[in-house]
């Protein structure tokens, strides 16, 4: 049996579906760390549909939808910018519905040097002057943690006032505890756990004080 043929098959009934009940979206493919959606990230014009993951509908903290789309011509890690929406494409199976994440925020994240200090003894410390960008001008999805989100094992220091943030996986790019958070409001925290899943980039960001 001829599976791929099989998948294509499937991939274009959801393509014509798109067209008669979605929108049209610019498909965007990541290639370096700063700006994922401007330049020549662009590949095409798609039709695309999202419905949620779950049966009960549309709920605070739910992220995870399903794209009805040709996913031919997509991968993980693709973004889909709409006329109301930003969405990444989170995973994509053989004969399963595509699973996405709808972008709420545009962050950015950097990295703190560790300073070292010379004298009779070494010291070192973080100096926000000299952080380096990790990644630049981001859509992720951004969720208060705590408020209206399912209760998820997170470490202890995670019980503390922050966000749930989901990013996709940019070859190359390893996001990790210590890193420097900013969003497009203006508000900055510190990543305090991140996990490397199968949908992409988990992360605890705390929300910093000052």
């Amino acid at each position: 049996m001829d599976y791929d043929r099989i998948d294509d098959l499937i991939q274009a009934g959801r393509g014509r579906a798109a067209i008669a009940i979605g929108d049209w979206h610019d498909l965007h493919r990541p290639t370096d760390a700063v700006a994922p959606l401007q330049g020549a990230t662009t590949i095409m014009r798609m039709p695309a549909f999202f419905t949620p993951s779950e049966a009960r509908g549309v709920a605070y903290g739910h992220p995870l939808f399903e794209g009805v789309l040709d996913a031919s011509y997509t991968q993980a890690g693709d973004y889909l910018v709409g006329p109301t929406y930003t969405w990444f494409v989170a995973s994509q199976q053989q004969f399963l519905p595509v699973l996405c994440i709808k972008a709420t925020r545009m962050l950015s994240v950097q990295r703190v040097v560790p300073a070292q200090g010379v004298g009779l003894g070494c010291y070192g410390g973080l100096q926000r002057a000299q952080a380096l960008p990790v990644l630049t001008g981001w859509p992720a999805s951004v969720v208060s943690h705590g408020f209206g989100m399912d209760r998820v094992n997170l470490p202890a220091d995670a019980q503390l006032g922050g966000w749930s943030v989901l990013l996709p996986v940019l070859p190359g790019i390893v996001l990790r505890t210590g890193d420097l958070v900013t969003d497009d409001l203006g508000r900055a925290g510190v990543v305090s756990w991140a996990e490397l899943s199968d949908l992409g980039w988990r992360l605890f960001v705390r929300q910093a004080a000052t």
